[in-house]
């Protein structure tokens, strides 16, 4: 950076279908010009990506968030979540400015900001 501020790198954070803090959804393209757009600046980039995988109540959920309908693409379930970060993480993966992806409650917490975002529940894993 010319100003020389000391800036190491720059974290961008996606939280597909989340109303009112959350990012409206986006397909593939827009993604790829958002990367492009971020890594003009010439620092590497971390993505932080939540996505939904219910509509339903989280009892350990931020109460202030609501799911959006129709959000990451249509019917919010389990297959449609893994099918989003699946063609997500496999974007990133393909941009050479990203150096990381990183997800929110990708695992069973004591407290959750985003609600049903659990994305490693039955099988334990995420197959890209």
């Amino acid at each position: 950076m010319r100003s020389d501020i000391g800036l190491a790198g720059i974290g961008l954070e996606a939280n597909l279908g989340y109303v009112p803090r959350g990012t409206e959804p986006r397909d593939l393209l827009d993604f790829t010009q958002q990367l492009d757009l971020w890594s003009c600046l010439g620092l590497p980039l971390l993505v932080f990506l939540t996505v939904p995988n219910n509509t339903a109540p989280d009892p350990l959920g931020n109460h202030t968030l609501q799911v959006k309908q129709g959000a990451a693409g249509g019917i919010i379930d389990a297959q449609t979540q893994c099918e989003v970060v699946r063609n997500l993480v496999r974007l990133f993966i393909s941009k050479q400015a990203v150096q990381g992806s990183s997800g929110t409650n990708w695992m069973i917490p004591s407290r959750m900001t985003f609600r049903g975002v659990v994305l490693l529940m039955g099988m334990g894993r995420l197959s890209l």
